[in-house]
């Protein structure tokens, strides 16, 4: 592919996530609208990405990548105590599903129902939640390391469609940072307990 049509191709995935982040519901968005915004031709989209399935997933998909890349830059770059690690992630993770919830919605359901050939979810919980128990317990066995794992993330996700449904909790706004936060330390200590079990 050229660099015009790399360009083109990455104006396009840009403009995707931009109204997908707009939008209420995957089905207001439009190629047409997706074209303008990123200032090519209608055809544009189907061209480069065949489908709007297909567009919205390789967005989607790019753009979860981009915060996991975020993440190891981060971490490998910084010296923290596992306890303290786990606490940057989810603050960090937390702030990236509120600053997106539409788009992490769209993600979750496709890494759900397992659209991608490779699934972010899965990659953020072997790459990122399992060797990160690792170092906060090395004394449970790899099974219970991915139970534990696995029973995190499903909670966080849970949370977050939970806030974003058409019956959140009135009692948890989960856009509020600092609720979001008081919520997170208390699974966080919950996560640890498990861990030193």
């Amino acid at each position: 592919m050229s660099t015009k049509g790399d360009k083109t191709r990455e104006a396009i995935l840009q403009a995707t996530v931009k109204l997908l982040d707009e939008a209420d519901v995957f089905s207001q968005l439009q190629i047409r609208d997706i074209a303008r915004e990123a200032g090519v031709s209608d055809g544009s989209p189907n061209y480069y990405f065949g489908s709007k399935d297909n567009l919205v997933s390789e967005a989607v998909y790019s753009n979860a990548e981009s915060w996991l890349k975020w993440w190891f830059r981060f971490s490998s770059n910084i010296e923290l105590p596992p306890e303290q690690k786990i606490w940057v992630l989810v603050k960090n993770l937390g702030n990236y599903y509120s600053k997106h919830p539409n788009l992490v919605k769209t993600s979750l359901q496709n890494d759900l129902f397992m659209r991608y050939k490779d699934c972010i979810r899965s990659r953020f919980i072997t790459e990122v939640l399992i060797p990160l128990n690792r170092e906060l317990a090395p004394h449970k066995t790899e099974e219970e390391i991915k139970i534990i794992a696995y029973t995190f993330a499903d909670t966080f996700d849970l949370v977050f469609l939970r806030a974003v449904s058409a019956h959140p909790d009135p009692d948890f706004d989960y856009f509020n940072k600092q609720n979001r936060d008081k919520y997170f330390d208390k699974m966080i200590g919950l996560q640890l307990q498990l861990l030193k079990l």
